[in-house]
This record gives C-alpha cells, structure tokens and sequence, in this order.
C-alpha cells in the first residue's frame, strides 16, 4: 500500500508534527482493511487530492487506486 499526492510523488510516514503519518492498519475478518493517513499542519492550506494505491500479490501485481479529497474548512 503507498500514498501518493496528486503530482504523483509517493509519501512517506515518518515522525513530527511536519511530517506525514501512514497507518497502514490491519485485515479484518472480511477482507478489507482501512489505512489512514494523517496529513502535516502545513499540508493544509487548500483543498487536496491524495491517492491509496494497493498492489495486490495475489492478482498478478494488479493496482488500485482510490481518490481521497482533503477539504479544508476555515472560520
């Protein structure tokens, strides 16, 4: 699983409040599994598209991808 940014740059998860955070999360009984990425303080000053890509071992290296929006909200 990676987390890319809308220039396609892959995000790396490191340590401070600068920094991008990725909990990649755990698989369920089900199958599926929810990652969440906590975005730096300075990432925030416009709305943003952040791409989920999932490669699948099982399918042959087969990715996937999921848009999620960042909306900024202000006073």
């Amino acid at each position: 699983m990676q987390w890319k940014k809308a220039d396609s740059s892959t995000i790396t998860s490191s340590v401070g409040a600068d920094s991008f955070t990725i909990d990649e999360g755990s698989f369920s009984d089900d199958g599926s599994q929810t990652t969440t990425l906590t975005v730096p303080v300075a990432e925030t000053d416009q709305d943003k598209i952040y791409k989920c890509v999932v490669t699948s071992v099982e399918h042959g290296g087969a990715e996937q991808s999921k848009d999620v929006n960042l909306k900024v909200f202000s006073k």
